[in-house]
């Protein structure tokens, strides 16, 4: 019995040992695992194992360890709440690990509360980690947790721990070099809080402590200090520092950085050629290993410049290329966020596969307990059998339960195998349909290009086809009027001879008057067809001036068309007293953004619609429509009434019937500025024998134009001059203060009206 006993617990001993080793290597393997470059769902399902095993054995065998792995793989997973809940479980272990150790899982604790926006618990465990690491150690660390605070633009926390850098290097005797580079950091993120003070100021040390700075290095420094300028609203200094980099420099990403933010300088300014220079320099530099942001940056100011010097199609296809590039970057985002997701899923399909195995594997449990049960009970009633034979029973007995706790083994193997075979067909198919909702993708984009170049080449089509037709109509009409006169050339020279022919002979008076009688019976029914064929010709002709009209009212306005057909109005370039009414759409750059070409026309439709109505309402002509505003003008080609009385009084219909459809939300909210003017214009038809365009051009334009500008910095939406207010008849007028204003173009002041 006292051998069997021995040989009993010598099998157990031997079994757990068998345990113990295999746990050592399974956490070996997943610490393996977890140093690859990209986490994976087999390291997880390794992790699982392991804690499975240690259930399974009601052991606490390392379990401290293996929570801390499976939080080391949540982190580099970037599942930052999963992370946290396993590095609190195991943050008993932690504290038994090595100072350096320590300090970095306390980094990667707190980084994965900054990520879960609990900064108050990040700083704690920032603050730990700290105070378990020593010089330079600390320098790396404070490092990383500044990255990680600027790449969510959190610069006021990154200010902190570059103070502490700097207070380190001081109290360590660090480099010069390191020392510098800080200081550096530091007013760039002074910079980056609005704090242009102390930004300037720590700039201006980084160039004076470091005498071994490179020319690249002091460039660098010297834009910032620049930018730094504008920022601060000392624009010539600040322009005048990156004029001089730009002419030094030969990096280009600097190049680029510096024309971008001159080309910006030159458009707020109205320097629409120079910021154009600028910006296609910048264009020029561009590599193809810069960032995306870079490039779309630099797309959107060439667009927003062109639309401004009213090259249209230049500024959409610019536009074209910026959404593109913000389409990309917001796809690479959602699949980005896709990946997350579906490892997020493939994470919690293993865990529930993984639920079902361990209730498997205790039912199996429960299976080989009671085989042993039955085992020790079975040696309990053979005990009063002879020695020999209680141990040929027992083991009999032993074999028995070896033999089922292999076939156990055995059962929970495959049940292992075909849950890996799971976990590895869901992950193809997951694949799979990504791939596939990949090629729906570009399928539907190209779809899209070939319906917008179908749809150019649709209206191509039709314009041709009306030109065309507007030819032929033309044509007919010559031809009809040449078929008239041929006629009456010939009706007048048979009228002559018939003359001379009675006056020849009057001797026969009975033959001549039976003959005129047959010739004038047979010239009135060539008349009365000539007749019937002149109204056919005249009603064909009223037909093509109507569509010609028609055609022409679409292209300009109504009283244009109309001078157009009657050139008599407007062939003769004269000067005229009219009024000049302008209209710009507030933040129209902002809306084009983020919206699809047929949504912008839609936009443009709906708000231009009902004001061109109110201005031909009030007997106005819109000249120009220049994409995110009009010019309308009161008075030419022909005068109706008092010019300036119905530019006013258009201006005020449109912002009313503007603040209704913004309150009824019938359009997008939209914001607008007017400006009015009245003086003498130069106004007719301008252009050669081909193409002519009905021009208003002159000093009472540009100063309209000036007055709706003015409206951004007086906040308002209407400016008009005391020169129109003169025009206004007395039941118009009120008591009205006006103030001077120097405008751009004029070395006296105007006196202008601002209204709310």
């Amino acid at each position: 019995m006292k051998y069997l006993l021995i040989a009993i617990l010598s099998l157990f001993s031997a079994d757990l040992f068998c345990q113990i080793s295999q746990i050592d290597k399974l956490i070996n393997d997943a610490q393996i695992a977890n140093t690859n470059a990209n986490s994976t769902i087999e390291e997880y399902i390794i992790w699982q194992q392991i804690l499975n095993q240690l259930d399974l054995e009601n052991s606490e065998y390392r379990k401290d360890e293996v929570h801390l792995g499976l939080a080391k793989f949540f982190y580099k997973s970037e599942l930052y709440p999963e992370a946290i809940q396993y590095y609190i479980q195991s943050e008993a272990y932690i504290h038994t690990l090595p100072s350096l150790e320590k300090s970095v899982v306390f980094q990667e604790l707190g980084d994965s509360y900054y990520k879960s926006e609990d900064k108050l618990q990040a700083k704690l465990y920032w603050e730990k980690a700290l105070s378990h690491s020593e010089y330079p150690q600390n320098l790396d660390m404070l490092n990383h947790m500044i990255g990680t605070c600027q790449h969510i633009n959190d610069y006021d926390r990154s200010i902190h721990y570059l103070l502490q850098q700097k207070q380190l290097l001081e109290s360590n005797n660090g480099s010069v070099t390191m020392k510098s580079t800080v200081i550096n950091n530091l007013a760039y993120a002074y910079h980056q809080s609005n704090n242009t003070t102390q930004a300037i100021d720590y700039f201006n040390k980084a160039l004076t402590l470091d005498d071994d700075l490179t020319e690249k290095q002091k460039l660098d420094i010297y834009q910032n200090i620049g930018i730094t300028h504008i920022n601060q609203g000392d624009t010539d200094r600040g322009r005048d520092i990156l004029l001089s980099i730009i002419q030094q420099t030969t990096n280009p990403e600097q190049i680029v950085e510096i024309a971008q933010v001159l080309g910006k300088l030159n458009a707020e300014k109205q320097n629409y050629l120079e910021a154009l220079t600028y910006y296609k320099q910048a264009e020029a530099n561009i590599q193809h290993e810069f960032k995306s942001d870079i490039l779309a940056e630099t797309y959107f100011g060439l667009s927003n410049v062109y639309n401004n010097i009213n090259e249209y199609d230049l500024a959409f296809d610019y536009l074209k290329k910026y959404k593109e590039i913000i389409d990309k970057n917001k796809r690479l985002l959602e699949l980005e966020n896709t990946r997350l997701l579906n490892q997020r899923r493939e994470i919690e399909r293993a865990e529930k596969q993984n639920q079902l195995f361990r209730a498997s594997q205790k039912i199996q449990q429960a299976e080989i307990n009671k085989l042993q049960t039955e085992a020790k009970n079975q040696e309990l009633v053979t005990q009063s059998l002879k020695q020999d034979s209680v141990y040929r029973v027992s083991q009999l007995n032993i074999a028995l339960q070896e033999k089922e706790i292999a076939t156990a083994k055995s059962k929970n193997a495959e049940l292992e195998l075909i849950r890996l075979n799971n976990i590895s067909q869901l992950t193809q198919q997951e694949l799979s349909i990504a791939k596939a909702n990949q090629e729906k993708i570009e399928l539907e984009k190209i779809n899209q290009e070939k319906e917008i170049a179908l749809a150019k080449e649709k209206l191509s089509v039709q314009e041709r086809d009306a030109k065309i037709k507007e030819e032929q109509a033309l044509n007919k009409l010559n031809q009809q009027e040449l078929e008239l006169n041929a006629l009456e050339i010939s009706q007048r020279k048979r009228s002559q001879r018939n003359i001379l022919y009675l006056s020849g002979l009057l001797g026969l008076l009975a033959l001549l008057t039976i003959g005129a009688y047959v010739i004038k019976k047979r010239d009135n029914q060539k008349l009365e067809v000539a007749y019937n064929d002149l109204s056919v010709s005249e009603s064909k002709l009223k037909t093509a001036e109507t569509k010609i009209t028609n055609l022409l009212k679409q292209q300009v306005s109504g009283p244009i068309a109309a001078a157009l057909i009657d050139d008599t109005a407007i062939e003769n370039i004269k000067q005229k007293f009219v009024a000049i009414l302008f209209l710009d759409i507030r933040g129209y750059s902002k809306f084009c953004e983020t919206k699809t070409p047929a949504e912008i026309i839609a936009y443009q439709n709906q708000v231009f619609g009902f004001m061109i109505n109110i201005i031909e309402k009030h007997n106005g002509v819109v000249n120009q429509l220049l994409g995110d505003g009009f010019m309308a003008t009161f008075g030419a080609p022909v005068s109706v009434g008092n010019d300036s009385l119905n530019a006013y009084l258009a201006a005020n219909e449109i912002k009313e019937v503007l603040q209704q459809k913004n309150t009824n939300k019938d359009i997008y909210p939209t914001e607008i500025g007017i400006g009015i003017h009245a003086g003498n214009v130069v106004a007719g038809n301008v252009g050669n024998e081909e193409r002519k365009q009905y021009s208003i051009s002159g000093n009472t334009v540009i100063l309209a134009a000036r007055l709706e500008q003015l409206n951004k910095e007086n906040n308002s939406t209407l400016i008009y001059s005391k020169d129109l207010y003169d025009q206004l008849p007395k039941e118009h007028k009120s008591n009205i203060d006006f103030t001077q204003v120097m405008v751009k173009g004029r070395k006296t002041p105007i006196e202008i009206a601002v209204v709310d």
